[in-house]
């Protein structure tokens, strides 16, 4: 009786180590202040230089009573899209004070990087 269990203890061990190993790094979190950035950076950008933004594919479109908005589904982040205005926002799963401070930082480097001559400002607002 005590070899039998401990045989199927080391069965356990020896398939379960390798098995969680390799499907807990593809259940990771998402990085939703990397998330936020990317959806800022393809569609919100992409609005305001006046280029054709289509939200297909990576979001997930839901229609609400105050219009449509996209969800990437990994990370819970919003996009809302209107004729002049773009917003990503975290109303559905609020961002923790770390993913926050993140943002802000992340976003800090983005807006010093890529828009020439635009003073950053160290408040950064997601809408919730």
């Amino acid at each position: 009786m005590k070899r039998s269990k401990g045989a199927i203890w080391s069965g356990i061990v020896l398939v379960g180590l390798p098995l969680g190993y390799f499907v807990g790094g593809h259940l990771q979190e998402a990085d939703r202040p990397e998330s936020a950035l990317h959806l800022f950076e393809k569609y919100c950008v992409r609005l305001a230089d006046g280029g054709v933004v289509d939200p297909d594919g990576e979001l997930s479109k839901i229609e609400r009573s105050d219009g449509l908005v996209w969800v990437h589904l990994e990370s819970l982040m919003l996009l809302r899209l209107e004729i002049q205005q773009c917003e990503v926002s975290d109303a559905l799963q609020i961002m923790t004070d770390r993913e926050r401070k993140t943002w802000e930082r992340e976003t800090k480097v983005w807006v010093e990087n890529n828009l020439i001559g635009f003073e950053s400002d160290d408040e950064f607002i997601l809408n919730q």
